[in-house]
């Protein structure tokens, strides 16, 4: 049987669901303060977003200005551009004519000038192409730098390369020293520099006959060294390397028998060293053919009669035995010569000899051993 629900009348009755919570008052200010600020927070937010989207709307007008403004840059480069070009082949027509008037003037351009003391005395300008040679005889730096000082004026300069050949006779000088030597050489170097393209410095031949100037030269020989190798513009000519043996000592062979001046074998050997621009092989001057004299000259000369075989070839180049090839008189037969010591390389007034000098070989006056006759004739009948 089923059961029959029996219903009810009225209200239902009360759960505990529907049982009122009390609220907290405190609990319900905060929620609407936080819910207050929340408000605040989201008008800021859109008072940004608005700031931004400002923002955004003058970067657009700032870029659209740059992009107009880059524009105009690029099209003011393109014609720098063509300006440019234009200057370009303006600059290389210009140097076509330069090179050209350079070409015009090259006889000029490619000339060199070798100055020096009188070492290169023997040096022959017309067995040379293109080259000049200034002998000033006993002339020191300070005579050199007054006549390449002469040299400097306006236009085009004189020379394409100067081989400055001096100081010796500057490091012969009583208490000569090195540094200030150097220090004159450093200005007249610079003004070398103004009137050619190259300057080349040959460094100053040893010498023998007086041993505190060779010790001064050398220590000045090698400061020219650092100082042309600190100087791209200057080259430096290391003479020592032909004109010394190969255990340091002095080849005398290309000495006269002074020690101090070149023979002819010696100034063909600068030369080679200087790399000029040779027409033969020796550049030197002949040596002049002079008269018999059978008496002294009143100017203290005397003449020196030398027996010698007039078929020996004259050639300086060739060497005696021991290197004396600079101890033979002149070859053509006769020479002038002191009659102190019978030197042709001076006059008596000159001669540091008080007194007339004996040989040791013949025992007469007038000459030393090394040009005493006997010695000259059996050297004749040798070869």
């Amino acid at each position: 049987q089923s059961q029959t629900r029996i219903k009810t009348r009225g209200r239902p009755r009360k759960t505990k669901s529907s049982v009122k919570i009390p609220i907290d008052d405190n609990k319900l200010e905060r929620l609407v303060n936080t819910i207050s600020n929340l408000t605040d927070k989201i008008d800021d937010l859109s008072n940004t977003t608005v700031d931004l989207k400002d923002s955004m709307e003058i970067m657009k007008i700032n870029l659209n200005a740059m992009q107009t403004t880059n524009a105009d840059l690029v099209s003011q480069l393109a014609a720098k551009t063509s300006q440019c070009k234009d200057l370009n082949d303006e600059c290389i027509h210009l140097r076509k004519h330069l090179t050209s008037l350079k070409s015009q003037n090259s006889n000029e351009s490619d000339k060199t000038l070798v100055i020096g003391s009188s070492i290169i005395r023997d040096f022959d300008e017309n067995k040379l192409n293109n080259t000049e040679v200034k002998c000033i005889s006993g002339g020191k730096i300070k005579d050199v730098h007054e006549h390449l000082s002469k040299l400097n004026k306006p236009g085009p300069k004189p020379y394409k390369r100067i081989i400055l050949q001096v100081a010796s006779n500057d490091a012969s000088q009583k208490d000569a020293k090195p540094e200030p030597i150097v220090n004159e050489y450093k200005l007249m170097v610079t003004g070398a520099k103004t009137i050619c393209d190259e300057v080349h410095v040959s460094s100053i031949i040893p010498r023998t006959d007086k041993k505190s100037a060779q010790d001064v030269l050398a220590a000045v020989n090698a400061e020219l060294d650092s100082l042309c190798d600190a100087d791209e513009k200057l080259n430096f000519i290391n003479n020592d390397k032909t004109f010394r043996l190969q255990d340091g000592s002095i080849n005398d062979g290309y000495l006269d028998n002074r020690g101090l001046h070149l023979t002819y074998a010696g100034s063909n050997k600068l030369a080679q060293n200087m790399q000029l621009d040779r027409k033969f092989e020796d550049i030197t001057r002949p040596r002049p053919n002079l008269r018999k004299q059978t008496q002294p000259n009143s100017d203290g000369w005397q003449t020196v009669n030398h027996n010698r075989n007039k078929n020996h070839p004259n050639n300086g180049t060739n060497s005696l035995p021991n290197n004396r090839s600079n101890i033979t008189p002149n070859r053509s037969g006769n020479a002038t010569a002191c009659f102190k010591c019978g030197e042709s390389s001076h006059l008596a007034s000159a001669c540091w000899h008080p007194q007339s000098v004996r040989c040791y070989i013949c025992n007469q006056l007038g000459h030393k051993q090394t040009r005493c006759p006997s010695l000259n004739d059996n050297f004749s009948n040798k070869y």
